[in-house]
């Protein structure tokens, strides 16, 4: 998890330097979820820098998910069953 934020972090970084980072105020729409009636009342708006910094905390565990996921299925689907399910339908 930690070589995933060290990555995002400089990539982040590389992409800065070559093309800027840009405005960091720049409002973000989001849904409030206080009413569900989609009306305008339900959205608000958050920086652009609040929305990094969010998104920033919730990917790494959403690929930490994935990775665990892919462990648990690899581990109760074989290989070999897949090789022999597929060679039986060729």
């Amino acid at each position: 998890m930690l070589i995933i934020v060290v990555f995002t972090i400089v990539v982040v970084v590389l992409l800065s330097i070559t093309n800027g980072f840009g405005y960091t105020d720049i409002q973000v729409p989001i849904m409030t979820f206080d009413v569900w009636d989609f009306t305008l009342n339900d959205y608000d708006v958050i920086t652009l820098a609040h929305f990094l910094l969010q998104a920033m905390c919730f990917i790494p565990l959403v690929v930490y998910l994935f990775i665990r996921l892919n462990i648990i299925l690899s581990l109760l689907v074989k290989n070999q069953w897949m090789v022999l399910i597929f060679k039986e339908q060729l």
